[in-house]
């Protein structure tokens, strides 16, 4: 059923873009440049309340939400719109009606904001991809083009790896990674992988670029795997730092490699041979691995990380830690389990609390009503009521099935920012 609606409702957005108004075909682009920068925001300590609510224009989907310095930007199909993060207030837009967005990505210092869109009604053979790149904190164009040199067909991953200068693809072999300009979309440089075996994920940060890759050797009695991580220098592609890791014979399956924006490390889970479950935190400029523990760090901070286990003292109960780099605790806090909410996604954590979403009915497999539990380090929880239903996907009997669009919440300079997609529209809502 939810997938016929999903059919339906794409076919209507490509008919809506396939005949655009009389306007629209006279005048596709719609472009409005702040005047001045945005003032620069930090993310938050903790937030209280909800300071704004936003719906993109014509009811159209919010598919992600980038960082930028003075606050957030919503990726749409027709473009993207910066919003104020502590007032939500618009700032500027970049968006299209004669093409469709297939991918956005954001430079780590947010000053640049790559656009790949595709024209639907490109002849077949021509990708009839358009990239535009944008200044992060004004909107001005800096760049717009028509890539020539790219491997890869237009799509969700194009800009899935962005560096301050450059956009990154996984090269052919484990390792291996090309590099590419975001002013003009040529070659800047490429790293050559090799070996057998499985690649893992690039991860990006300001100036490095990390790939991973679980590599076999040898064989028969004598076969091992490896998780092989290496730093190259994004600018000019030179090889930072290279470690190995011995990993169970069940190869990239025990593997995880995960990296936020806001964090200061790298995070390399996975099982050793004959062991139990590791998990490293390593510092991506240099390989320096910061932190080792066994247990799950689901948020990365400043000066360390937050880990939540099972409480000690029994029952449904979960405990949040934070662990600084040194292996001293810092902070705890404990709450109800929420086992579904966290599973389906896991919240977030600041220098003063964990913040997590409750969506679950109590069923565990239908949706409630959105709310957002603080958990402070120091202090009682409470809860804040962003104002979002339960007005989506609705099941025969009226319910709404949990996994069609769980709401995700997303840490932005100036705010938080709750996303939740329904039938319809998307709102998005801040708080402080």
């Amino acid at each position: 059923m939810v997938s016929l609606v999903l059919a339906a409702l794409a076919v209507s957005v490509v008919g809506a873009f396939a005949v655009p108004s009389l306007r629209e075909r006279l005048w596709p682009v719609d472009h409005r440049v702040a005047d001045t920068a945005a003032p620069e925001h930090g993310v938050p300590a903790s937030v209280s309340e909800v300071a704004w609510r936003w719906r993109p224009p014509g009811n159209e989907v919010v598919d992600t939400v980038l960082p930028v310095p003075g606050g957030a930007v919503a990726v749409l199909d027709s473009g993207v719109v910066a919003l104020d993060g502590p007032s939500g207030e618009e700032r500027w837009h970049y968006r299209r009606s004669d093409a469709i967005v297939r991918s956005a990505g954001v430079t780590p210092d947010g000053a640049g904001i790559a656009v790949s869109y595709t024209d639907p009604a490109a002849e077949e053979g021509d990708p009839g991809e358009t990239v535009v790149f944008l200044d992060g904190r004004t909107g001005r164009l800096r760049a717009e083009y028509e890539p020539e040199a790219l491997p890869q067909e237009p799509g969700p991953s194009r800009f899935a790896h962005v560096s301050d200068e450059v956009f990154l693809a996984p090269g052919e072999d484990p390792l291996a990674v090309e590099a590419f300009a975001l002013v003009d979309g040529e070659p800047v440089w490429s790293h050559e992988g090799g070996g057998a075996g499985e690649a893992g994920p690039l991860v990006t940060t300001g100036d490095a670029v990390a790939a991973t890759a679980v590599l076999t050797r040898g064989s028969g009695t004598g076969e091992e795997h490896v998780l092989v991580a290496v730093g190259v220098d994004a600018a000019r592609g030179d090889l930072l730092w290279e470690e190995e890791y011995p990993v169970s014979d069940f190869g990239d399956e025990t593997v995880e490699v995960r990296y936020e924006p806001s964090w200061e490390a790298l995070h390399l889970g996975f099982v050793e041979p004959g062991g139990g479950p590791v998990h490293l935190l390593v510092d991506p400029s240099t390989g320096r691995v910061l932190a080792r523990d066994s247990r799950y760090p689901f948020w990365g901070l400043e000066d360390g990380y937050v880990v939540r286990t099972p409480d000690s003292g029994g029952g449904d109960r979960v405990r949040y830690s934070h662990v600084r780099f040194d292996g001293s605790t810092s902070g705890e806090t404990v709450a109800g389990n929420a086992v579904g909410d966290a599973d389906l996604y896991p919240g977030l954590a600041t220098g003063e609390a964990v913040l997590r979403l409750r969506y679950l009915g109590d069923d565990g497999v239908t949706r409630a009503p959105v709310t957002v539990e603080a958990l402070p380090w120091d202090g009682e929880p409470y809860t804040i009521d962003p104002g979002l239903g339960t007005a989506g996907w609705q099941a025969g009997d009226g319910t709404v099935p949990v996994d069609t669009y769980p709401p995700a919440l997303l840490a932005v300079p100036g705010a938080v920012v709750v996303l939740d997609k329904d039938t319809w529209a998307t709102e998005l809502v801040g708080l402080t």
